[in-house]
Formats: C-alpha cells, structure tokens, sequence
C-alpha cells in the first residue's frame, strides 16, 4: 500500500493540487457515496434496492482513501506516518458498526482530520474483512485510472 499512496501523493504534485474547497466537497462526495454502499450492502430498509456488494464498498472506500491521502500530502504527513496508523487496525478489536465507522468518517472529513478519515474508510474495509491485498489491488486500478483521466 506504501507504494500505491507514494504514487497518488506525486500524481498530486506533479499536478499542482491543493486541498481546495473543490476537493473537500469530491470527498465529501466520495463519503456519501460510501455510505450509499454499505447502506445497500447491509440492506437497509429503503436502500435494498441498489443491491451493492461488498466489491461496490471496497471501491467506495478506496476512493475516500486516495482523495483523502491526497489531501494529507498536503498538510505534511508523510506515508510512513499514515502506514503506522493503519499498522495496528487489523489487531484492534472492532468495537463500532459499519454504520458507525461511516457517520466517524463523515464527522472527520468535517472536521478536515483527513488523516482520521483515511484510518476509518481503511478501518471500514477491515470490519469487513478485506485484506491488504485486496485494498492494494483496488488502489492500483484506482491509480492507473486517475492517471489516464489526468493524461499522466
């Protein structure tokens, strides 16, 4: 994952993005449409319907990570401080609820804690068991995407 978030970190630069407005409201964005996910995953009443899978939340989810990871670049975090904060999630015992993890993410991104926010959208995956592996294969396609749409 290290590598997967160097990448999206110097696509950032190479492109000259801020933490602008602009991409607090596409996380927020991103957010809603997380929540969305995991709403219709868990079939919650009057969201059933749009039949997401837990492949529609780890796209989501990633998605709230390299916005969000984005945005950490700009505040000075470093990637190996970020991996440290995800280093003892898998060992952690859950004490929230998807649904739970999803309004903390919410109130994060608010709160413009973009670290946080990232660890909970990561943290999110894990409740539902989604390994590393997975999460860096969903990066990478993420990434070879965002490069395409750039033009980089």
């Amino acid at each position: 994952m290290k590598q997967q978030l160097q990448t999206a970190w110097n696509l950032n630069n190479q492109l000259g993005l801020t933490a602008s407005t602009e991409r607090k409201v596409k996380l927020i964005e991103e957010v809603g449409e997380l929540a969305q996910a995991v709403l219709s995953k868990e079939k919650t009443k009057g969201c059933e319907y749009k039949q997401s899978t837990l492949n529609d939340v780890i796209e989501e989810a990633t998605d709230v990570m390299l916005v969000s990871s984005t945005m950490l670049n700009d505040s000075g975090e470093t990637v190996d401080n970020v991996l440290q904060e995800l280093a003892t999630v898998r060992n952690e015992k859950a004490t929230t609820t998807v649904f739970e993890q999803v309004v903390n993410l919410n109130k994060a991104v608010g709160d413009e804690k973009y670290l946080k926010a990232f660890k909970i959208a990561y943290e999110t995956l894990v409740l539902y068991n989604v390994t590393d592996k997975r999460i860096t294969k969903e990066l990478n396609k993420k990434i070879q995407k965002w490069k395409n749409v750039m033009g980089v």
